[in-house]
């Protein structure tokens, strides 16, 4: 906050500093000015048993562009560190070693690695299609930590990520590394129980109220192929 005078900032952790983004000044400030973006832990679950599968992020929004972004994973290979922003590309450090481009290459999608968040698991709407994404890809696996995740995506490790619906700290990462790296998001929503492609996050998908029935946003990153092709997946299964 002292960095960036001005800035407002969107996180899971509530604070009643005037800075803060609540449900109430959305419409208000997402849309012009500095927005920070936050996660400071994403991945609680596995940081507090002491496993690798977590990381900290951070997103920057300016006029309601998402311009660039940062995931760190401290517990992996020393420490990993991913940057990216629009027109310049997604930069890796692992360790104490270079900062090296990357980007998302092309691949079959037989040979491909898809990642799926946790909340896959628990949504019965799209268990069909994670049955048949997992038996038509190389390998199916279930990402602990959103951010991480996406950044392993963008770092051409894996071809594709699925999330249903999200917080904005989660998404937002999908919103800045992806296209950043060379891929392609496709957005959607269920909170009617409808499956909707959005062209790009609506208000709603910025609150914090809940993420399956009022708010929240789900997405598909990565290779542009791979990616249309889990969608029509997605939405010739979805509610069968």
């Amino acid at each position: 906050r002292a960095q960036c005078p001005g800035a407002k900032f969107l996180a899971e952790e509530e604070s009643r500093h005037q800075d803060i983004i609540t449900d109430e000044t959305l419409e208000r400030l997402i849309g012009s000015g500095d927005v920070y973006v936050l996660d400071g832990l994403d991945g609680t679950a596995g940081a507090r048993r002491l496993r690798w599968d977590y990381s900290v992020c951070a997103n920057y929004i300016r006029d309601g562009r998402h311009k660039g972004g940062a995931v760190v994973a401290p517990a992996v290979r020393g420490g990993i560190q991913v940057v990216g922003e629009h027109g310049v590309g997604v930069f890796m450090r692992e360790g104490d070693g270079d900062l090296l481009s990357v980007s998302i290459k092309s691949r079959d999608v037989r040979e491909s690695t898809v990642l799926f968040g946790v909340d896959v698991l628990k949504r019965p709407q799209l268990m069909r299609f994670l049955n048949s994404v997992a038996n038509a890809v190389e390998t199916a696996v279930v990402a602990g930590s959103c951010a991480l995740g996406v950044a392993t995506v963008a770092c051409g490790k894996a071809e594709a990520i699925v999330q249903p619906h999200q917080w904005p700290w989660d998404w937002a990462t999908a919103a800045t590394l992806i296209p950043a790296a060379g891929g392609k998001v496709i957005w959607y929503h269920y909170r009617d129980g409808q499956l909707v492609q959005l062209a790009q996050p609506d208000l709603s998908a910025y609150s914090r109220n809940n993420r399956t029935d009022n708010g929240g946003l789900g997405f598909i990153a990565g290779c542009h192929d791979i990616v249309d092709w889990l969608w029509k997946t997605l939405e010739g299964g979805w509610g069968r």
